[in-house]
């Protein structure tokens, strides 16, 4: 009759579903090999990011999106990783590796660290907000594979930014990183070494369903 319907509320992380024509959608799980939007977070004035959505069982890879995050010194942007639900992030010297091949400023150098802290997202180079219009800012797809196994925990992502030069201070790269360690992980974090980040940008976090 044309008549409104409300859709029932659905259960944490479904989907809205289609039914066909004629028949109101529904909330339900994400099909296999779908991904799904977990959580969006917006970028504040904060020196981390935390997520502890992981969900064993439901997904089994993970991406998250970094866009225009932007920061008030000039400093790398890291990641650490949590074995016990964001109690504790893992922080030994030498708890990660992590390696790079990118183009910066037209010249391509390359960049490995076996024994590290965290997880340098931004390879060895810092980024820097230097002007009112945020012009200067960082974004990449993060890809986080298989983290509740009881291995080694592997990250892929593929990042461009603009340094405290503008336009000619542009980056480009792929990137990855390992958990130096066999156990699961259940969060991470994404931090600045100091400052803070701006209140610019989001960042998205999704989930691959098995």
């Amino acid at each position: 009759s044309g008549d409104p319907a409300a859709v029932a509320v659905g259960t944490a992380t479904h989907v809205l579903t289609s039914n066909g024509a004629g028949a109101a959608p529904t909330f339900q799980a994400a099909g296999a090999g779908a991904w799904a939007s977990i959580v969006t977070t917006d970028v504040t004035a904060v020196s981390e990011i935390t997520f502890t959505g992981f969900v064993p069982g439901t997904y089994s890879n993970y991406q998250f999106w970094l866009s225009d995050l932007a920061v008030d010194a000039t400093v790398d942007i890291k990641l650490q990783t949590s074995t016990d639900g964001g109690s504790s992030y893992d922080s030994g010297a030498s708890d990660y590796t992590w390696g790079f091949g990118r183009v910066r400023e037209g010249s391509a150098d390359l960049g490995y660290d076996a024994a590290d802290s965290e997880i340098q997202l931004t390879g060895d180079a810092n980024i820097y907000d230097w002007d009112s219009d945020n012009n200067s800012f960082y974004s990449c797809v993060l890809n986080i594979f298989t983290p509740e196994e009881t291995r080694y925990t592997t990250f892929s992502w593929v990042a461009t930014w603009i340094g405290g030069g503008g336009t000619s201070d542009f980056n480009e790269g792929y990137f990855g990183g390992k958990r130096n360690a066999t156990s699961d992980v259940d969060a991470i974090r994404i931090f600045v070494g100091s400052g803070s980040f701006k209140a610019l940008g989001y960042i998205q976090m999704l989930g691959m369903a098995n």
